[in-house]
This record gives structure tokens, sequence and C-alpha cells, in this order.
């Protein structure tokens, strides 16, 4: 249930990515070479090589099978922590109560852009390493949007915050 137009663009952003990561599977797969790595040097490890396989599509598959499962237990944790009351804080009415649970699906969907931005690359990364046009995941982009992840949560706490001060 998607309440304001914010939450409803990150959602359709994070349906877009899913959907570029399938396409660039459906893509990609027919012309990968026969021989490829089936998985990355992410520590300076040589990657591990073997024929091309349908196993591949593990890759997008993993991706909308963890944002399907993040949603669906951060929906969850959201409706729970709505039904119990807070003992250390007077009750919410329903308009503060509506504000904190938009702040954070929009909160789950914008970490889960970033989320599906790492996986993209790492299977563009594999995509490029097959077609030996790149040696590895670029280390400094994963940095970065893991950064941008971690980042989020200050930002999400602070804005909660700001909420409790108009109560």
């Amino acid at each position: 249930m998607v309440k304001n137009k914010t939450t409803r663009l990150l959602l359709y952003a994070n349906i877009l990515l899913l959907g570029v990561s399938w396409l660039m599977f459906f893509y990609a797969y027919p012309r990968l070479p026969s021989r490829m790595p089936l998985w990355l040097n992410f520590l300076g490890q040589e990657p591990m090589e073997g024929n091309k396989s349908p196993f591949l599509v593990i890759y997008p598959l993993a991706q909308t099978v963890c944002w399907l499962l993040f949603v669906a237990i951060a929906r969850w944790e959201i409706q729970r922590k709505e039904r119990r009351p807070s003992q250390e804080k007077p009750p919410i009415e329903d308009k503060m109560r509506g504000l904190l649970s938009g702040l954070k699906t929009e909160f789950v969907y914008l970490v889960l852009i970033f989320f599906n931005l790492l996986f993209i690359h790492i299977q563009r990364t594999l995509i490029l390493v097959a077609h030996r046009q790149q040696q590895g995941v670029d280390v400094y982009y994963f940095a970065v949007i893991t950064a941008v992840i971690v980042m989020l949560i200050p930002y999400y706490r602070i804005r909660v915050k700001l909420i409790d001060k108009i109560r």
C-alpha cells in the first residue's frame, strides 16, 4: 500500500531497476561466450570459470527474491510497530502514525534502490569480464554505493526525530 507520491516514485524506481536487471540478463545471456567466469574476484582471487549455464539466472533471481523478502519483512515490521503502542511515549494520533509509516516505507524503498544498483553492478561486471572487457568489480563504485546505504541510516533517524519533535 503506497501512501504518497515520493514513496510511489521510489517503488517505481525499484521496479524499473529490477526490470533492468532481468532485461540485461535476457539480452546478454545468448551473447555470452561458452566459457566464462561464474563468480567475480572481489578480494583479488582469480575468477571461477566454467561453461555458460542457465544457472546464471541466479543473479537477477537472487536480486528479485532479496527485494521481495526485504519489502515483505519491512512491511510486516512497520505494521507490527504501528499496532504495538510504545510505553515510553504518549500515543500518537493517526496523522503522525501515517507520517512515520510513510517515512519508514520511503526509507526501505530508498535503501533497496542502492541494493538493486549493487546487484546490477555485479551482474554487469560478470558480463563484461566474460567478454574480457573488464578485470573485475569496480571496488570504488561498490564502496560508494555501500557508503550511501550506511549514510541513509542516520538520515532516516534524523527525519524520525524531526517528526517526533512535531508531536
